[in-house]
């Protein structure tokens, strides 16, 4: 095509010469130039719009998810912290509590329900963060950090077997030495899940010291 194409050319430039005097090229060269400057500069500044466009589409939709996930984490942290509270009370209603014996004053029997009320208060609330918190499992698991998700997921079923534990005993005793052993895990946990998000995040590149 380029040999038609010159062919062409030479063509028109032998009759412009013959008729005018002048080579083709002195005749239309500015002009062709121009012309195809203008289409140069328009094709160069059409590519640079369209991918200033890109690059900007795919800013604002690395920008929203990552604001999404700030949104879960930030909810996630809530949640075990609801959770905490909820261990925190159930543990403080129920330790030290005893039986009412069958000689047991009034006062006494007394202070056993209202610790019953307590802990059953307490296990209602640990209950209902439990299944936040699982549900803010799978939300992480679509757009959330893997290792974030996984130490968030390690909290819940923490706290599942410890009260599985707990319930399915025939007596239903409180023992606080188990307790204690689950808060230690919990907190520990709970440190590995704050840390994650904070890498995560690149909390610590981010800011000063």
């Amino acid at each position: 095509m380029s040999g038609n194409l010159t062919f062409v050319l030479k063509a028109v430039d032998e009759a412009a010469a013959v008729s005018s005097g002048q080579s083709f090229w002195e005749l239309y060269g500015t002009p062709i130039l121009t012309l195809l400057g203008t289409l140069l500069g328009a094709t160069v500044g059409a590519y640079t719009t369209w991918r200033t466009t890109k690059t900007t589409l795919v800013s604002t939709r690395r920008d929203t998810l990552l604001q999404l996930r700030r949104e879960e984490y930030f909810n996630a942290i809530e949640i075990v912290h609801r959770m905490q509270g909820a261990l925190q009370d159930m543990g403080a209603a129920l330790s030290g509590r005893e039986q009412p014996g069958i000689f047991a004053s009034r006062s006494q029997r007394r202070a056993a329900d209202e610790s019953d009320q307590e802990a059953a208060s307490a296990i209602g609330r640990l209950m209902e963060a439990s299944d936040d918190l699982q549900l803010e499992v799978y939300r992480l698991a679509s757009i959330g950090n893997t290792e974030v998700r996984e130490r968030l997921e390690s909290l819940s079923e923490g706290v599942i077997s410890y009260m599985h534990r707990g319930f399915s005993m025939e007596d239903r005793r409180f023992i606080g030495k188990e307790y204690m052993e689950a808060m230690e895990a919990y907190d520990s946990g709970t440190q590995l899940f704050l840390a994650a998000i904070r890498a995560d995040l690149q909390v610590d590149e981010s800011l000063p010291e």
